[in-house]
């Protein structure tokens, strides 16, 4: 469904025909560049997908008019669109995401990858979980309860505590890898006994901050949800973004060191990689083929993933993972060029000059996101092992 709304913008008087894609959320905020004077204009549009009916709200550099030469725009929450189409008023963006689905023989094997799907609104599901999960680390107890019931609820499920509903959450959107459980169970098998210890190691060591690191790099993503969300139908599917994809809503100051954020994390808390690979490889857990756990920790976090790279499962989980995007977005040498579509970067601020499409940094944004997300699902399965073989823990709740 497409909600037109004629607009004029306030700096040169230049008229638009935005053409707003509805999506499944109940607010949706865009912004792109006047056609004309490339000023930004801003607006919003709220949807009570109840009763189908939809409000438009002009936020900044924007007035109401209407004028038979207006500019049309595609404006959608949940889809990228063909640069060369933006400006073609009968076009539809989600017609191109589906079409490459099908055009790439791997229908069956996206849908797969959707999850369950239950709801509809993640971001909304995630608004709820986010409160279940404060309430569980202020051990609010009694008023999480019901909210967890709740929520399991919603989506058929059973288990009404905070990993279950974590868990829930979590697979309906980026499904795990059946690959990393299977590798996960056949480790396991190969050592119990150093198997254990690792599960002890990870419970005490790692597991804490890396609750509170998922929990802060999640709410970030949901904190600008509408950026990610173009792209996000890609990623949850496994497919490319095609080569003229583009981003119709601009929103880069607050996105543009996403990156570096969750990178940091990421390269620390793949160390549970490294370590399932020790035991596979028949050493203990914390001893690498040269140096020991402890000093692998201290080592340059761009090169972690080389003491797994003979694992295919592990490295394939872990394949989006530039240093150089991190380094240049952690160093703010990371500048969006006028043209509206375009980064350039230097890593660290003082290596050489490069470029990438914002559509493509968003959709690498939220790859890497979906690996962060998978590996919160991997733990949960590490905190269930540890939970059936009588690990104490001083976190009863998750």
């Amino acid at each position: 469904m497409i909600v037109r709304e004629y607009i004029v913008c306030d700096t040169c008087e230049h008229p638009h025909m935005a053409r707003i894609q509805v999506g499944h959320g109940g607010r949706q905020e865009h912004s792109f560049l006047c056609f004309n004077c490339k000023e930004p204009i801003r607006l919003a549009m709220d949807v009570d997908n109840e009763n189908v009916t939809t409000s438009v709200h002009l936020i900044s550099n924007c007035t109401r008019g209407g004028s038979p030469n207006a500019t049309p725009i595609y404006l959608s929450p949940d889809f990228v669109a063909d640069e060369n189409k933006i400006h073609d008023q009968f076009y539809f963006g989600s017609f191109d995401f589906f079409n490459s689905i099908m055009a790439s023989g791997q229908f069956e094997k996206a849908v797969s990858r959707l999850g369950d799907s239950k709801p509809k609104n993640i971001s909304d599901s995630w608004a709820k979980l986010k409160k279940i999960w404060r309430l569980e680390n202020a051990r609010q107890y009694s008023i999480s309860a019901p909210l967890k019931k709740n929520f399991a609820e919603e989506f058929n499920a059973e288990a009404a505590h905070l990993r279950g509903n974590l868990w829930e959450f979590l697979n309906s959107t980026f499904r795990i890898d059946q690959e990393l459980v299977e590798e996960l169970r056949e480790i396991a098998f190969k050592n119990k006994s150093e198997f254990l210890r690792l599960l002890n190691f990870y419970q005490i060591n790692l597991r804490p901050n890396n609750r509170r690191s998922q929990f802060d790099i999640i709410s970030d993503y949901f904190n600008n949800y509408e950026a990610y969300s173009q792209v996000f139908p890609y990623v949850r599917t496994a497919m490319p973004l095609p080569p003229s994809a583009r981003a119709t809503s601009i929103n880069f100051d607050d996105i543009k060191s996403f990156y570096a954020k969750a990178y940091e994390f990421y390269a620390g808390a793949i160390c549970i990689y490294t370590c399932l690979n020790n035991i596979k490889e028949g050493r203990p857990f914390d001893e690498l083929k040269s140096i020991s756990l402890k000093d692998y920790l201290a080592t340059d976090k761009a090169k972690r993933r080389i003491s797994f790279s003979s694992n295919q499962t592990f490295s394939d989980a872990s394949s989006e993972f530039d240093s150089k995007l991190r380094n240049a977005s952690y160093h703010n040498w990371f500048f969006l060029r006028s043209d509206n579509k375009t980064i350039e970067f230097r890593s660290g601020g003082t290596g050489a000059l490069e470029t990438i499409s914002y559509t493509e940094y968003l959709y690498r944004c939220v790859v890497l996101l979906s690996q962060v997300w998978k590996l919160t699902s991997f733990e949960l399965i590490l905190d269930e092992l540890a939970c059936e073989m009588a690990l104490v823990t001083k976190f009863p709740s998750m």
